[in-house]
Parts: C-alpha cells; structure tokens; sequence
C-alpha cells in the first residue's frame, strides 16, 4: 500500500515565506532569498505536538534570533512551528488531502490484522522533512490517536534519512541482475507506454 502527500519542504518553505512576513521578515521568491527562507527554515523550525496549543502561547515564548546574510539578526514566532504544520494539515495551504500522520493510519487500516500489527510496529519516518524537531513526536502523538488502542505503532526517525530514498535506490541499482529483471528499455516503453511493465 502506498500513498503521495501532496506537501513537501518545499511547500513547508514557500508557507514560511509568508508566514515570516508577520515578523517583518520580508522575503521574496528570489533564489537567494529562497535560500535564506529554507535555511530559517532547517534551523528554526520545528513540529509543535500540540499545534492548538502552541498557537495559544505568546508569540515572545515561541520567538528565536535568526541571523541574515547581511548580519542583522531577525526574529522568527509562530513561522517556526505554522509552517511545518501544513504536513499534518494540507488544508492550511489549500491542499485537499491527508495530512502525514493520517496517510499512515489510513495506510495501516488497509491492511490485513498480521500486516497491519508488522507495519505499525516499523513505521520508519526519512526525508530531510522529516529530520525537523517534533516530527516523530508528533507522527506517534496522532498515531496513538489515530489507531486501535490494541495496535501499538512504533516510530523511528533514524539520523541521516534525509539520504534513505538514494541509499535505497543506490542499493537496488548495484544488484544489477535482480533490478535488470524491473527494468524495461526506452523502445519498450515508446512501444507499449506503461503497459510495458
């Protein structure tokens, strides 16, 4: 069973983006500044665990100093933790899917008692995404909510998953007579289109 979220970093980045303007933190689409907005981003942003709860709390407990290229120092509040939100909530963003906790409840209900019980107990969370403070917290937070109490999911995040997806496909490529037999040729494909496969 697999499913897409539709929302990745680069959404987490274009939202903080505009989020940071409410801090008088100005940044356009720029490249550049693109940069600045994802590198705020990796170094301040974090998972809230209780996102309602977190927006009740005075901006000044949730404010860090970033400091810009330039060397003025900025003050990011509710970005750090509003944006990363929109992976656990799309609609934020106007997206109308799933959020990542319930994709893998709804991933885990599809399945048969034995297989449901094996993948909930080796949920693994990779992705640089998935490297930002609270995000396993908050993944096994909804999932104990979200699953049978009888169904208990465990959950990793293991350090440098952001590579897991190349590591993997690195992995498979290098079997090169078992991934060989996955494969079809370019003609193949310009014959038949997907039914190739």
């Amino acid at each position: 069973m697999t499913s897409r979220l539709e929302v990745a970093g680069r959404d987490v980045t274009n939202y903080a983006i505009k989020l940071l303007a409410e801090d008088g933190i100005f940044l356009s689409s720029t490249s550049s500044e693109r940069d600045i907005a994802n590198a705020l981003k990796e170094q301040l942003c974090y998972v809230a665990r209780d996102y309602q709860a977190e927006l009740a709390r005075p901006r000044a407990d949730v404010r860090a100093a970033y400091t810009m290229p330039d060397g003025n120092v900025q003050y990011a509040t509710r970005a750090r933790f509003m944006a990363p939100e929109i992976l656990f909530s799309p609609t934020l963003v106007g997206k109308d899917t799933a959020g990542v906790s319930q994709m893998v409840a709804n991933c885990l209900g599809q399945l048969d008692e034995r297989q449901r019980a094996l993948l909930a107990g080796n949920v693994l969370l990779v992705g640089g995404t998935a490297q930002c403070p609270g995000f396993a917290d908050r993944v096994r937070a909804d999932l104990a909510r979200l699953l049978p109490p009888a169904l208990r999911a465990q959950v990793s995040a293991p350090p440098n998953a952001q590579v897991f997806a190349w590591h993997g496909g690195a992995l498979l490529g290098a079997d090169h007579a078992a991934f060989c037999d996955m494969c079809i040729s370019k003609a193949q494909y310009d014959e038949y289109g997907v039914g190739a496969l």
